[in-house]
């Protein structure tokens, strides 16, 4: 037995993340390092985000709690003084279903004001894993929030290839993420993946295969979300298992990585047990 800490899987392959990130040449700079699951409202402290900018994260994702304006916006001073940039969730928020009505649009209008000037501002977080059914929806609040604020990202995380079928209308994965490309028009693609924990590499990579070619049609920068953490069916990540997702998802030519979860998240199953950071030490992993 050996401690892993999350650092030690960063800082080893950042230099080549960032090489790709420059090769590409698209929108994207900089590759984005982050993850799922973050410090809850209550740690909004310069001591849990420090610890996220010394791991090499560049980008920090929503806590795992909601989190109002005054803390959004204490953790957009946090990231400007440690030099990352923020995806911001905010309850106003509307749900991605029927129409934009002018509330929404006055609920939009009002999150906007509140961070769109921040110099650490990265995006707003729409939602989770949309079914098929509601990507209408999704792509009018997307397109809103571009109208209003051109500067920044709309972000929306796609499922991956072994949801269930309805939750694509039963016509298919790859349907499902075309149509997300075509009706949402975004500026990144981001899917989660966990199922090779759990014993099925083949769906893994046929989920890599579709949102790369889909990407490469429409000149769209793509990110996965991989796991670090056991839970439900899959397995506790080895540091080879960390490595082993890392690079196969560049070998497919992601131009960021996100890792789910910083923290552990509650009602996971089997258990509640820690994040790579949730003590502020290392997790014990056997390699």
């Amino acid at each position: 037995m050996r401690h892993i800490h999350m650092q030690s899987l960063v800082t080893s392959v950042v230099l080549t993340l960032m090489s790709w990130a420059v090769a590409a040449g698209a929108e994207m700079q900089e590759f984005l390092i982050s993850y799922w699951g973050g410090p809850p409202a209550e740690e909004t402290t310069l001591e849990r985000y420090r610890e996220i900018a010394e791991c090499g994260f560049n980008v920090v994702m929503p806590p795992a709690n909601d989190a109002d304006v005054p803390t959004n916006l204490k953790i957009l001073d946090l990231c400007a003084e440690l030099g990352l940039k923020a995806i911001i969730a905010d309850n106003r928020m509307p749900e991605a279903a029927g129409e934009l009505s002018d509330e929404k649009k006055q609920a939009l209008d009002a999150l906007v004001a509140d961070y769109t000037n921040h110099p650490a501002l990265a995006g707003y977080f729409i939602r989770d894993e949309p079914p098929t059914r509601l990507l209408p929806a999704v792509a009018a609040i997307h397109r809103y929030l571009l109208e209003k604020d051109p500067h920044h990202l709309p972000f929306v995380n796609l499922y991956p290839n072994y949801a269930k079928p309805a939750r694509f209308d039963d016509k298919g994965y790859e349907d499902h993420v075309a149509q997300f490309i075509e009706l949402v028009q975004p500026r990144l693609v981001s899917w989660d993946h966990y199922k090779q924990m759990a014993g099925d590499e083949s769906l893994y990579f046929l989920n890599l295969n579709t949102i790369r070619q889909q990407c490469l049609k429409a000149n769209l920068p793509y990110v996965q979300i991989i796991l670090a953490l056991p839970h439900w069916s899959y397995r506790n990540p080895s540091e080879a298992d960390l490595r082993w997702q890392v690079y196969t998802s560049l070998a497919y030519g992601v131009r960021g990585i996100m890792y789910f979860t910083y923290l552990d998240t509650a009602g996971l199953e089997p258990g509640r047990r820690p994040g790579d950071l949730r003590a502020r030490r290392p997790t014990r992993r056997q390699v």
